[in-house]
């Protein structure tokens, strides 16, 4: 295994975007992007989803919900 499984989740369920330093955008889509951040407690790099909700309607605003479980980082 190339990492370390207890790594991928959060240490804290009131993580917010400045435990983060962005670094660069990785791919865009048709509803948002990925970008590759780095977390700043122990450096290791994470790809975050980032998705425009005042772009979508109100059905593609709830299937992008309905994506979000309980071990999201952040949900703004």
């Amino acid at each position: 295994m190339y990492f370390k499984v207890d790594r991928l989740r959060p240490t804290s369920s009131k993580q917010s975007m400045s435990f983060f330093e962005k670094i660069r955008t990785v791919g865009k889509g048709a509803y948002g992007s990925a970008v590759l951040y780095r977390k700043k407690d122990d450096g290791s790099l994470v790809i975050l989803k980032e998705i425009n909700m005042h772009d979508l309607n109100a059905a593609e605003r709830q299937m992008a919900l309905n994506e979000v479980d309980s071990e999201t980082l952040a949900k703004t």
